[in-house]
């Protein structure tokens, strides 16, 4: 050390005989393990300096500095060479100079010596272990010394396997803050008075007591220190257990996503079942089944509705092999339309049978599509938020398009499954069996019937331009009462044609995206084109 000195107002590092220090005083141990004493004391000679007047080193007799006494450190001087290097290393090593070490003679314990600055400080704003600043100052909790006591205690655990001790290790090592949960394998055996809460295909749920309880940071005695008896959920993971690492990874994706949320306190494992177990706080219990999926785990998409749209997605997919046309073409239309499924109240789009629609009726025709009303037998899906299950309403009148073109190709850009966004609902396609004709199947309300008899064709040939789409799903064709019109002027007149200036008086009807509904712009200008009489 003495050989790294850089400049004249470094400190010399020496070995400074015990017998040089008098008024030794005991200030107390470091922390609660007793790793170490503190004592101030007097150094009779004192530390060299550079004396520029005299340009040699000299001593500064009768200094008062701080002994570090570190126990048991005669038979453990390897450790101690590290502590006195983490002391000299230390970014904060400017504040706290260690002027050498020593030994007690009568002990044999090695000393650090530091200076007075040290005592002065001690227990406010540095740590008693390793002299650097507390990482949190207030709560007296250095990262570091934890970091350090965590790997210290890794030979004291095990959970048998290789790849889940080190995921463990992993986390624990990730602490950031003195209430951080220390994540933990957790012995099977530690938990009394387990019982079952729920259940599903893929976890069931406990309540437990956990004997030792977790480790939790005491900032007065500045340890760690178990909080015993302490209520918790188990969440236990069902995975076939013939393929262990496959288990093992699926296991440890899922504990990821809860530990970095701070609400699982480690992992343990069944002896018997040999499953898997997530041991999380207690309020898991009383959030489960309200904020989350029964089925995946996930928060609800809405928890008011106890919906999860994943689950739902997943559903659909799962089905996907129990119904079809024959028709590869509408298959995917169907699939693509089920998939756009975002929210709750969201129409569910199929494939119906026509033997489903009786009291068949033609409303319209042109040359594009016939229209048809009709009672749909079966009736549409809803989700129902008590039984958390899709249901059907039997006897729904509905509307059938009945396309001569192939309109139901541009189902999925023309037609939405968002009943808060469309003036009416679409349930799917179905097929006449006689003509062959492919049928668009509607909700039946008056604005339907109107739409579809006079403007059958408006989706026919769709643009694939978005903002086009956009706005053929967002404006609405009307019939104008002539009487809506104020402050009509002639604009120009050109043979047959004539163009005027005027002011919708209740405007233009559109979708308002923030209130969710249709709403007019009233008091509009607009500008009104004659056509002759045909």
């Amino acid at each position: 050390m003495q050989l790294e000195i850089d400049n004249l107002q470094d400190m010399i590092f020496e070995w400074i005989p015990y017998n040089q220090f008098y008024k030794i005083k005991n200030m107390g141990s470091t922390s609660g393990d007793n790793t170490a004493t503190i004592y101030s004391a007097i150094w009779k000679n004192g530390p060299l300096y550079y004396n520029h007047s005299k340009n040699e080193y000299i001593r500064k007799l009768n200094k008062k500095i701080t002994l570090k006494c570190l126990h048991n450190s005669r038979s453990t001087i390897n450790e101690f060479i590290n502590k006195v290097n983490s002391f000299l290393t230390n970014k904060d090593n400017i504040i706290f100079k260690t002027y050498g070490i020593s030994q007690n003679p009568d002990t044999g314990n090695y000393i650090i010596v530091l200076q007075d600055k040290y005592y002065k400080e001690y227990g406010k704003s540095y740590c008693k272990q390793c002299i650097g600043k507390y990482t949190d100052i207030e709560n007296k909790w250095c990262k570091p010394c934890q970091i350090n006591y965590l790997k210290n205690n890794f030979i004291y655990w095990t959970s048998k396997n290789r790849k889940i001790d080190d995921f463990i290790q992993e986390i624990q090592l990730k602490i950031n803050d003195w209430d951080d949960i220390i994540f933990e394998w957790i012995p099977y055996n530690q938990f009394n008075d387990i019982n079952e809460i729920c259940k599903s295909s893929y976890f069931t749920v406990y309540s437990a007591i956990w004997k030792d309880g977790p480790l939790c940071y005491d900032n007065n005695k500045m340890e760690l220190k178990r909080a015993s008896e302490k209520m918790v959920t188990l969440k236990c993971l069902h995975y076939n257990i013939y393929n262990l690492q496959n288990i093992i990874n699926k296991f440890l994706n899922k504990v990821n996503a809860y530990a970095g949320n701070s609400k699982i306190y480690g992992m343990s494992q069944n002896p018997i079942t040999k499953d898997y177990i997530m041991i999380l706080q207690e309020k898991y219990c009383t959030e489960y089944g309200t904020i989350y999926c029964e089925e995946c785990d996930e928060k609800y998409t809405n928890a008011k509705y106890k919906w999860c749209k994943l689950c739902q997605i997943n559903n659909f997919k799962k089905n996907f092999m129990d119904w079809t046309n024959g028709n590869e073409q509408i298959n995917d239309c169907v699939q693509k339309m089920q998939l756009k499924i975002n929210s709750w109240n969201d129409t569910v789009f199929e494939w119906i049978p026509y033997s489903k629609f009786k009291d068949v009726k033609e409303i319209g025709k042109n040359s594009y599509s016939s229209v048809y009303s009709a009672i749909w037998k079966g009736g549409p899906l809803y989700y129902d938020h008590n039984s958390k299950k899709w249901i059907r309403k039997a006897d729904e009148n509905v509307v059938l398009k009945c396309l001569i073109t192939n309109e139901f190709l541009n189902m999925d850009k023309a037609y939405s499954t968002d009943n808060d966004k469309m003036l009416f609902k679409v349930y799917g396609i179905s097929q006449n069996p006689q003509t062959k004709d492919y049928i668009i199947v509607l909700h039946y309300n008056r604005i339907t019937e109107i739409y579809e008899r006079y403007v059958t064709n408006l989706f026919y040939n769709l643009p694939t331009n978005e903002k086009i789409i956009d706005f053929i799903h967002n404006v609405v064709f009307e019939w104008i009462s002539y009487n809506q019109f104020d402050e009509i002027e002639e604009i120009c007149k050109d043979g047959f044609d004539i163009v005027n200036s005027a002011i919708w008086e209740d405007g233009l009807l559109y979708f308002d995206d923030n209130k969710k509904k249709w709403t007019r712009k009233s008091n509009i200008e607009v500008t009104l084109k004659y056509i002759s009489k045909f």
